[in-house]
């Protein structure tokens, strides 16, 4: 079975299926050779990673590939048979939930894992302005695949926000497309999981409306700024900590900051605002 699996011999697996459901314990066998098969080309698919032979992209994207296969495999010559989706999940499971050691120059050596390597790939998809829905669309349903085979989703969940945070305040992406993913891990892991990380995104949109009803405050008590201010106001225990400094602002800047902080009091006097100038540019 194993050899028909490599030859891609369509036909011939389909009928091998067909004559083995017929023997007690014949489908059990079969699926045992396609979760070792699956685990062999995953762990091959790891070596190429560590020796550099493959990126950080290159590789995930093999891994996605390889599940995409498999699962139209199952789908489509199979019959969805419950023992061979079972055999995918645990092949998939047994080589994404070791730990890498990555070959760098100087016979350095790093350790990685999966569950911090895939939300470094929703970050380049994150990033990239030239996909398409569609290619998106596709992508997302292609990482939420792989995804459900994580056994350390805290892990994924903390490096996901962390990266999450620097698109969000610097790399400006796509809203859609950061509460698409979301919304998706959701449905997989339940409303506690993304909660931060959805507060994260309100606090930008709630931002942009606070700026403009700040403006508005400004014009209507002619207050003259001295220069362009843009404030986002974050939340403390949604966003990844960062860590605030003493710092003695330009006067202009203190005094257009101080108009600011008068603005948000009012509103909310019974919060507290800091300042995060690791945060800002000028």
């Amino acid at each position: 079975f194993e050899a028909l699996l490599v030859a891609s011999k369509t036909e011939d697996q389909r009928r091998m299926f067909v004559l083995c459901k017929r023997v007690d314990g014949g489908l059990a066998k079969m699926a045992d050779v396609l979760r070792e098969l699956i685990c062999k080309e995953g762990i091959n698919l790891n070596a190429a990673f560590c020796k550099g032979e493959k990126d950080l992209v290159a590789y995930v994207e093999a891994v996605m590939e390889l599940h995409g296969r498999y699962k139209g495999m199952v789908s489509t010559r199979f019959e969805q048979c419950p023992a061979f989706s079972t055999a995918v999940k645990l092949g998939f499971e047994a080589f994404v939930n070791v730990t890498l050691s990555r070959e760098l120059k100087e016979d350095k050596k790093v350790k990685s894992f999966f569950a911090e390597i895939l939300p470094t790939f929703c970050d380049a998809i994150m990033k990239n302005e030239k996909i398409t829905p569609d290619q998106f669309a596709a992508k997302l349903d292609s990482i939420m695949g792989i995804y459900s085979f994580i056994s350390d989703k805290q892990l994924f969940e903390e490096v996901f926000r962390r990266q999450l945070s620097k698109r969000l305040l610097i790399t400006k992406t796509d809203s859609d497309h950061e509460k698409e993913i979301l919304a998706r891990l959701k449905v997989a892991m339940g409303s506690a999981y993304v909660s931060k990380m959805t507060a994260m995104v309100n606090d930008l949109q709630q931002s942009t409306e606070l700026q403009a009803n700040f403006l508005e405050d400004c014009r209507a008590k002619e207050v003259m700024l001295g220069l362009d201010l843009s404030v986002q106001v974050l939340r403390q225990g949604c966003w990844p900590s960062y860590k605030v400094e003493a710092m003695n602002l330009p006067a202009v800047l203190s005094a257009a900051y101080e108009q600011f902080r008068q603005f948000y009091s009012r509103k909310h006097p019974e919060r507290l605002l800091k300042l995060v100038h690791s945060l800002g540019t000028l």
